[in-house]
């Protein structure tokens, strides 16, 4: 199961200041507090500029790093205000008691002081205050659990500020909106409100609270294991908050970053980047955020089957949760140290945890957290044979995870990014066609300026002049024609390169779309690596789809998987490849075969028995490798492609029989091979696309000795080193030439 993260956001956009013009102060550094601190006490200045300098001084210097400290100038500020009846600086104060409330984790008490903010800001009619006010109070909702209450103060907050075209604050309430829709695995509401919020931001170049929603947009990306667009999103983020010095909101996105690096199977820098994160978390005293990343490393150790360093973190992690009255955290916390138990054998332990997870969830609607605490219990009472329980929760987390992953919350992502970038590009087209209007008007103005000089030099002139200037007139007007009939000819032919690059770019996107289609039903890396932990994928289609697949299922104690080839690649070859992973699907889930020669009798039963459908005689089918574990038992079946492991420094072949899964006209049952492992094997199943790469100096095919060597060389290495050798060599041999078909490569280390 995924492990569970909060949606790290950065302080300043959570608890923005009711004065709405310190918030660019805390991107500041903290010069100048001597000179605050004389201002305040300069009797000659005016209240107000006295006011002012106290409140900075104390947002620069003690709000963040010392929060006990800020409840007495707080008090020395509200006094001054009060006496003078200055109820925007009243507010001022109470508001940096809700802040010092909230960030030592005393979430009643910092409610009950931005109500009063906002009972203070509606009585100065101060609509920009207000809508802070609804804003802070949303967030605190948010941190207690109350969702519908949270939406309701954002709204507020959005309105009021729309009203008086504060664009600071409404982009503010959109993001904290699209935060709560995120909490609720409502990815796409969550995306739609993050751009909204993103196109404000942008207008005002906020850079701030742009990198906070690349931050939240990334997190999106991954939960819909779009892993190379949330890199983007985080890469960029991290390097506009070190810009700002933000180190906050650098130690959220480093956090994400480092996750999204171990879903993708590099461990060694997703452990320094979140050692990064948990260092500048302990820095700035961020308790919050110091709970994520405990949890996360404890992540990072349970994926390290190192579980009793596991434990350690993951209980750190819930004390501070805990603590903090973070009951979202508390959730995914007691999930993820239930997967530990879970792990470890102890399944009682296991299933008092996961319980505990599932009915806060319930009660908080997280609909992913319900779905991983669901899919634990499952295991845990699969495993102490309580089948009637097991079967609910396995219920249960099909039916979330089927909601989460619904196709229509994937299509309409995809509608939200590219209405976005239609948006950017209309506008960016509306700008340059004023810029050409203009352009147009200054060149006729130009033009009837100089028909009027010609004018007055022909009046004045003599007949010769007269009859050469009817011969000029002549010949421009005849040029002029010719001007016409090239215009008309070139608007012609660009309109015939718009269409077809209209259509191309229509048959793009179609692809581009099967793409995602296609990645959803590959199985995400982080599945991967759970079922089979020391392991690798190396997938590289030739194009944009393919017709090579990787197969992942769990039954019982038992993991099945395979490295499929379908009839060709491109588009057609991912067409066969879908219907061939349905079969797969069916046989084992709806017919409960485990056995890998029977699971590819059934699979070529259900393709043939598809493609009969057809008019046409079909004859497309797959090559494949299909393998079975259960602890050091492996059982393996292949059509044309086999079985390699190595063993003392050799590699022991099991063949496959010769014929494909598909029409054939002599079928024969798929054989069964069971092999007794031993500790330090390695298995390794593969298509033909790597060995048939062209390359190397002489252009020639890559060939099979060549990658028995290849295997036999990297013996010593860890699985994530070996797919970075395997690959890069690919790399290498490839140069400059094009890669001839899809390429996928498993190996599994015992």
């Amino acid at each position: 199961m995924p492990t569970n993260f909060n949606l790290s956001y950065l302080k300043p956009y959570l608890l923005p200041g009711c004065i709405v013009l310190l918030l660019p102060l805390l991107g500041m550094a903290q010069p100048r507090l001597d000179s605050l601190w004389n201002a305040w006490e300069d009797e000659s200045k005016s209240d107000t500029a006295r006011l002012n300098a106290l409140q900075t001084y104390v947002w620069q210097g003690y709000l963040f790093s010392k929060p006990d400290s800020a409840f007495y100038f707080a008090d020395m500020l509200y006094d001054f205000a009060e006496a003078r009846d200055l109820k925007g600086h009243m507010s001022s104060a109470i508001n940096i008691k809700g802040v010092a409330s909230s960030i030592t984790s005393d979430n009643e008490a910092a409610l009950e002081y931005f109500q009063q903010c906002l009972t203070l800001n509606k009585e100065a009619h101060d609509s920009s205050d207000i809508a802070s006010s609804y804003n802070n109070i949303g967030l605190i909702y948010k941190i207690m659990g109350q969702y519908k209450e949270a939406i309701e103060m954002h709204q507020k907050g959005f309105k009021m500020a729309k009203a008086v075209n504060d664009q600071k604050i409404s982009s503010v309430s959109l993001l904290n909106i699209g935060v709560i829709h995120y909490s609720q695995s409502d990815f796409p509401n969550a995306l739609d409100y993050f751009l909204q919020a993103l196109e404000v931001q942008e207008q005002i170049d906020d850079k701030r609270a742009m990198a906070a929603c690349l931050n939240n947009i990334g997190s999106i990306y991954r939960q819909t294991e779009q892993l190379d667009k949330a890199l983007e999103c985080w890469e960029r983020s991290i390097v506009m908050r070190e810009a700002i010095g933000d180190l906050s909101g650098k130690a959220s996105s480093l956090n994400n970053l480092g996750l999204t690096v171990l879903d993708m199977g590099n461990d060694s820098l997703a452990f320094e980047y979140l050692t990064q994160s948990l260092k500048l978390h302990e820095q700035i005293g961020d308790l919050r955020g110091l709970g994520q990343a405990y949890n996360n490393l404890g992540l990072y150790y349970n994926r390290q089957n190192n579980f009793n360093k596991a434990m350690e973190y993951y209980q750190q992690g819930l004390t501070l949760k805990e603590e903090v009255g973070d009951r979202k955290g508390l959730s995914n916390g007691w999930h993820n140290l239930g997967s530990v138990y879970k792990n470890k054998g102890d399944y009682k332990t296991a299933i008092e945890y996961g319980l505990r997870s599932l009915e806060l969830a319930k009660e908080l609607n997280t609909l992913q957290t319900i779905n991983d605490a669901a899919g634990l219990l499952y295991g845990a009472y699969k495993s102490t044979g309580q089948s009637k329980k097991a079967l609910e929760m396995y219920e249960l987390h099909i039916q979330i995870r089927d909601s989460i992953d619904s196709e229509e919350n994937q299509k309409t992502l995809i509608r939200h990014e590219l209405q976005y970038a239609y948006d950017k590009q209309h506008l960016a087209d509306s700008l340059a066609f004023v810029q050409q209007q203009e352009f147009d008007a200054l060149e006729h103005q130009a033009e009837l300026e100089r028909e009027a000089k010609q004018r007055y030099m022909l009046y004045g002139g003599i007949g010769v002049l007269v009859l050469l200037g009817g011969m000029i007139f002549i010949g421009y007007q005849r040029k002029r024609k010719d001007n016409e009939i090239i215009s008309i000819q070139k608007q012609e032919v660009e309109l015939q390169k718009e269409l077809v690059e209209e259509k191309n770019n229509e048959i793009l996107d179609s692809i581009t779309y099967a793409k995602r289609i296609q990645e959803a039903i590959l199985p995400p890396n982080r599945l991967v690596k759970e079922w089979l932990p020391n392991s690798f994928v190396l997938y590289q289609p030739k194009d944009i789809v393919a017709g090579d697949f990787y197969w992942l299922e769990s039954i019982d104690d038992t993991i099945i998987f395979a490295a499929a080839d379908c009839t060709g690649h491109g588009v057609p070859g991912a067409m066969v490849s879908v219907v061939c992973h349905n079969a797969m699907n069916r046989a084992v889930r709806e017919f409960g075969l485990h056995e890998p020669g029977a699971i590819l009798d059934k699979t070529r039963e259900l393709v043939v028995e598809q493609f009969e459908k057809s008019n046409k005689e079909v004859k497309d089918g797959m090559d494949i490798a299909l393998c079975t574990l259960k602890g050091t038992t492996l059982q393996y079946a292949g059509a044309y492609n086999p079985l390699w492991i190595t063993r003392n420094g050799e590699i022991l072949e099991t063949k496959a029989n010769k014929q494909p899964v598909g029409k054939v006209e002599a079928p024969e049952p798929f054989t069964t091979h069971t092999v007794a492992l031993e500790p330090g094997d390695a298995v390794y199943i593969f298509s033909d696309g790597y060995v048939d790469q062209f390359g190397g100096e002489k252009g020639k095919k890559f060939k099979v000795a060549q990658f028995r060597h290849l295997l036999l060389s990297i013996q010593d290495k860890d699985m994530d080193a070996q797919r970075t050798i395997i690959h890069q060599t690919f790399t290498t041999w490839q140069g400059d030439l094009e890669q001839v078909d899809d390429v996928c490569v498993i190996g599994v280390r015992i």
